[in-house]
C-alpha cells in the first residue's frame, strides 16, 4: 500500500521518493480507519477534476488569445496588400496619362488609409 518507491528525476539527478497511491480497498492513509474509497478518494478525485477544469479553461483562453493575434496579423497583412494594390493602381493611371482619374484614386487612397501620408 504505502511503500516508498525510489525513482530518478533525470539523467544523473538525485533520486526522489514518492508514496505509492493507495488502492481503493486499502485503509485510508489519513488514519481514519475507513477504506480509502469511502474517505479520501472522492476528495482527491474532486480536486483532480477541478485541476483539469482549470487547465481546460486556461487552454481555451490561450487558444482564444492566439486566434485574436492571428486575426490581427491577417488583418494587418490584408491592409498592406490593399494599400499596395491601390497605390499601384494610381501609378498605373499616371503612367497611362489618366491624371484626373489618378488624382481621384489618390484622394480615395488617403481617405481609405489616413495613417499613411
Amino acid at each position: 500500500m504505502s511503500e516508498l518507491l525510489l525513482g530518478k528525476v533525470a539523467d544523473g539527478a538525485a533520486p526522489y521518493r514518492t508514496m505509492a497511491k493507495p488502492g481503493r480497498n486499502d485503509p485510508c492513509p489519513c488514519g481514519s480507519g475507513n477504506k480509502y474509497k469511502r474517505r479520501c478518494l472522492p476528495k482527491e478525485e474532486a480536486a483532480e477534476h477541478a485541476r483539469f477544469a482549470r487547465a481546460a479553461a486556461e487552454a481555451v483562453k490561450a487558444a482564444s488569445a492566439l486566434k485574436q493575434q492571428q486575426q490581427a496579423a491577417f488583418d494587418a497583412l490584408q491592409d498592406e496588400h490593399d494599400l499596395a494594390e491601390a497605390s499601384n493602381a494610381v501609378i498605373a493611371l499616371v503612367r497611362a496619362g489618366k491624371l484626373d482619374e489618378a488624382e481621384q484614386a489618390a484622394r480615395d487612397l488617403l481617405v481609405r488609409f489616413p495613417e499613411v501620408r
